[in-house]
């Protein structure tokens, strides 16, 4: 199952688009999530991440534990 909290550049419409290719594997989803981080340490891993120059393509920042 995937949750969408928010986006900063996609509409519904593109998610929708996206869900929908993901069955037949034309989105490698395996490889799209490149950094992971907590919420205590977004501000940080944020402020990292923005000097980098390549390799982000999508982030997820874990709100709380679910362990």
């Amino acid at each position: 199952m995937m949750t969408v909290i928010g986006s900063r550049n996609a509409t519904r419409s593109d998610f929708d688009q996206v869900a929908a290719s993901i069955p037949d594997g034309e989105i490698p989803i395996t490889r799209l999530v490149t950094h992971r981080t907590t919420l205590a340490k977004s501000p940080h891993d944020i402020a990292r991440w923005s000097r980098e120059k390549a390799g982000l393509i999508k982030a997820v920042i874990a709100v709380h534990d679910r362990s």
